[in-house]
């Protein structure tokens, strides 16, 4: 159904998996990723792999001159996630994923021009929430082992924010985490909390926890402090519209009282694929708003740090 891209093949290590997706969708079924690489009637290529050494298959793809769209997180290493997005530019292909993406998204470029146009000044506090209900059994899978799923739902869900976070504020300084196994089957957390200090005096925490079942899973709830106003994004009890966000901006006035305004704009709370945005890249088009490689890799340092966190922390809570 996707009006941009037509499926060539898919290739995956089980090739039990590999025929059975295939066959479902008609496509060829690769016996290797180099026997994939090399079929010149592919222009791009999408990959759904574990996020560590991630950057390896991207330059695999981008020598056999294929375009790259990846899952989240990007990469797990901020310095290999800046390399490769530098050997993507140079080489004039496109590099792309699904968060953070490629294209300021529009509730945060909505944020952004609050934050100019009102002089909001400067963010000193951001708290963010990300939930879903799971009940999960360990299966050997990558999202069993710390290393390579830090945090549990904070590396698997609350990714999100991170990303949104890492374009607003930037790299942070420091970084503590707390983490719980409250009836999870895997030995990894499905309840975490992580808190940022940055350089200019702002702090954020992030919830994310696999534990909630409230029939709202998912919001990427985000409340953002001004020095002089609040937005809040998808805040509150009310369930918000599928594919858009609804933000709200308080200000505070002379005669001590607060005006607010509320906007709902379209961006996906999930971070949806924008394959519209990756096929105009390929086009050669340029994207208005871009989120620049240094934006990208801000998002990626968190990710490293919280790995870092997590390994100090051995028994569930610890600071880089």
């Amino acid at each position: 159904g996707n009006e941009h891209f037509a499926l060539g093949g898919v290739f995956d290590h089980d090739s039990t998996r590999t025929h059975s997706v295939a066959e479902r969708f008609g496509v060829r079924a690769y016996g290797s990723w180099e026997e994939m690489l090399g079929d010149r009637s592919l222009a791009a290529v999408v990959l759904f792999t574990p996020p560590r050494g991630r950057a390896d298959l991207i330059r695999e793809a981008l020598k056999a001159g294929k375009h790259v769209l990846a899952t989240k997180p990007f990469e797990m290493n901020a310095e290999a996630a800046a390399a490769i997005l530098e050997e993507a530019k140079s080489l004039g292909l496109a590099l792309h994923s699904n968060s953070p993406a490629s294209v300021w998204p529009a509730d945060l470029a909505q944020i952004r021009q609050w934050q100019r146009e009102r002089d909001l000044g400067k963010i000193v506090g951001a708290f963010g929430e990300v939930y879903g209900g799971y009940q999960e059994d360990a299966d050997g899978s990558w999202l069993d082992d710390p290393q390579l799923c830090p945090g549990g739902p904070m590396f698997r869900l609350g990714i999100y924010l991170v990303n949104d976070l890492g374009l607003l504020l930037g790299p942070p300084v420091e970084v503590r985490t707390f983490e719980t196994r409250v009836r999870t089957g895997r030995p990894t957390p499905d309840n975490t909390m992580l808190m940022l200090r940055y350089a200019d005096g702002a702090l954020a925490t992030i919830y994310a926890s696999l534990c909630v079942d409230d029939g709202d899973a998912y919001r990427n709830s985000l409340t953002l402090h001004f020095e002089r106003g609040s937005v809040y994004r998808n805040t509150g009890a009310a369930a918000n519209p599928r594919g858009h966000a609804v933000l709200s901006l308080i200000l505070g006035t002379q005669a001590g009282r607060s005006s607010e305004e509320t906007v709902t704009v379209r961006a996906d709370p999930h971070n949806d694929y924008r394959w519209d945005w990756f096929a105009a890249a390929i086009r050669g088009e340029k994207l208005s708003s871009a989120v620049s490689a240094e934006e990208i890799v801000a998002g990626v340092e968190v990710v490293e740090m919280l790995g870092r966190a997590v390994r100090v922390s051995g028994q569930g809570a610890g600071g880089i």
